[in-house]
């Protein structure tokens, strides 16, 4: 029976294209095959952080702000100085015109701390750079705390 069924040309389960015939599919298939790749597609959009760029920035921000306040010596505040710095420009370039008073705030104070430290090298600048740098931590960590703060919503 088996070998009648071949030799007659019939086949059991699916049959064999012949040259230039096409598959054709059933609607459903198709519907099915389409809501799969759109089903797909809105996952993968959906899956992309909402929060905007500069929320990493500002927790990285943070984050040397506390390495610099906590610096038991010149190598730690100079690498926390460093990554201040870095993460600075960085945020700065992600905020683009938001938050302009926060992030000049930010800007003008990490400057002053910068310009005071590096006045502590000279000896006839030492005592009143070292006198303003405990001010001028307080402010930058506050400039930090204040954006961070004014972005809390978006970047939760």
């Amino acid at each position: 029976m088996f070998d009648r069924e071949i030799c007659s040309g019939q086949r059991l389960g699916p049959r064999l294209l012949r040259r230039g015939e096409r598959v054709r599919r059933s609607p459903r298939a198709l519907a099915s095959v389409a809501l799969v790749l759109v089903s797909s597609a809105l996952l993968a959009l959906g899956c992309g952080s909402s929060k905007p760029a500069y929320c990493g920035k500002i927790t990285e921000l943070e984050k040397a702000t506390n390495e610099v306040k906590s610096a038991t010596n010149a190598e730690a505040l100079a690498s926390g100085l460093k990554k201040s710095r870095t993460t600075t420009e960085e945020l700065l370039k992600d905020l683009k015109n938001e938050y302009q008073t926060q992030a000049n705030a930010i800007r003008s104070s990490l400057n002053a701390l910068v310009k005071s430290i590096e006045q502590l090298n000279s000896a006839q600048t030492r005592s009143a750079a070292a006198a303003q740098i405990p001010g001028q931590l307080t402010a930058f960590e506050n400039s930090v705390e204040s954006l961070s703060k004014e972005v809390k919503g978006k970047c939760k």
